[in-house]
């Protein structure tokens, strides 16, 4: 794959899921584009809990158009007992898979009680795949802030609500990491 910016969301309905969608440098503007042209009146966001059902499926379709690697990340409740687990475990999978395709940057969606422990997966990720520093930028923001936060919240939320909701990601992920 080409070099990307990956935007990763979460969603804790029943095994703790993170997703990341890598979208490619080159792609950045246009798909920020295409996320902005589905914004309605005065909505500084999209966030798929506060949409109706058939915005959602409009806006999962056109989340399937596009051309990214979609990567569900899975902590399985059973293996990891609290959402704190959950959480590093695939932070650090996820970090993994970035120095190993280069990523440049990775977006969170901001939550301000995860950064600290965030930043120690992530660093905790590097380490232990050989890298004494991380080699790609990261920041968390607000989706209102940077709309491509709005790709791992739809399929997020797809993914965990399983069903049709599911059925219509499954060729658009490229792969589900348990």
């Amino acid at each position: 794959m080409t070099r990307a910016h990956l935007f990763v969301d979460e969603s804790k309905r029943n095994d703790y899921v993170l997703v990341s969608a890598a979208v490619p440098t080159h792609l950045l503007r246009q798909t920020r584009a295409t996320i902005r042209e589905l914004l309605l009146p005065r909505q500084s966001s999209i966030h798929m809990k506060n949409e109706s059902a058939g915005r959602r499926a409009e806006l999962l379709t056109a989340v399937r158009s596009l051309d990214l690697e979609l990567t569900i990340y899975v902590a399985v409740k059973s293996s990891h007992p609290t959402q704190v687990r959950g959480r590093d475990a695939c932070i650090e999978r996820l970090v993994a898979d970035a120095i190993a395709s280069e990523a440049e940057r990775i977006v969170f969606d901001l939550d301000l009680t995860l950064i600290r422990a965030d930043r120690r997966s992530i660093v905790s990720g590097a380490w232990a795949v050989g890298h004494a520093t991380v080699p790609f930028r990261y920041e968390h923001a607000k989706a209102s802030q940077e709309p491509l936060l709005a790709i791992p919240d739809i399929v997020g939320w797809s993914w965990s609500r399983g069903g049709r909701w599911r059925a219509a990601l499954r060729d658009a992920v490229t792969e589900v990491r348990v």
